[in-house]
């Protein structure tokens, strides 16, 4: 698992930065298998990815993350 920091220059690979609106995810990703409501705002999961979405509905961090190891 690998967590991005509030302070994060980078993007993702499909080019989500800190601080993007929702919408584009949305544009880039599509829709989310699921998203989990919260007290500061909402989290959108992926395949292999997680948004925070803060209440002002941008990107507060991201974490990529795999579900199985394959062999080598």
């Amino acid at each position: 698992m690998l967590v991005s920091k509030a302070n994060y220059k980078g993007q993702t690979n499909l080019g989500v930065k800190i601080g993007d609106q929702d919408e584009k995810i949305m544009k880039l990703y599509g829709n989310p298998k699921n998203i989990v409501e919260t007290n500061f705002g909402s989290i959108w999961v992926y395949e292999d990815i997680i948004f925070q979405i803060n209440q002002s509905n941008t990107v507060e961090k991201w974490i990529n993350y795999i579900t199985k190891l394959e062999a080598f």
